[in-house]
């Protein structure tokens, strides 16, 4: 994230940004149907590798599912635990009624490998996805036409 800055800092913030450890667009996530007591509905579910310092990749594709009544769903990242990006410690769920209202829907990041399982009570109002990382710094453009 970036924090507030000065106008002189601000300044020196243009350019090309660099992550320096890049955690990679999720696929799509695994999602199954499970016995539970929700009422039928459509939901849109994303996932998200997370960092060692809480930065957080750019949201997979959707997966949409129609629950039926009496059901619930997991959800597992297709990657898996053996195909997890290095720079990944865990990894977050969004979902919601559809791919613009998904928030996210574990409190701490998920442990890789892990399944998340809807609660009984159902989706939560969680954080909106930040959608990628915020670059760690910046290398300056040349300004000025380079004559020789």
């Amino acid at each position: 994230m970036l924090e507030s800055k000065t106008a002189a800092e601000l300044f020196f913030r243009t350019g090309a940004g660099v992550v320096h450890k890049a955690l990679p667009r999720a696929a799509t996530p695994l999602v199954s149907v499970q016995t539970g007591t929700l009422v039928s509905q459509m939901l849109s579910v994303q996932t998200a590798w997370v960092g060692a310092s809480g930065d957080e990749g750019a949201l997979s594709p959707v997966n949409a599912i129609n629950l039926p009544n009496a059901s619930s769903m997991a959800v597992a990242m297709a990657e898996g635990a053996l195909a997890a990006p290095e720079a990944a410690v865990g990894w977050n769920v969004y979902a919601g009624a559809s791919d613009g209202t998904v928030s996210r829907q574990n409190a701490q990041p998920l442990a890789i490998g892990s399944t998340w399982d809807m609660p009984l009570s159902g989706l939560v109002i969680g954080a909106s996805a930040v959608n990628g990382q915020a670059p760690d710094a910046f290398i300056p453009l040349a300004t000025q036409i380079k004559r020789g």
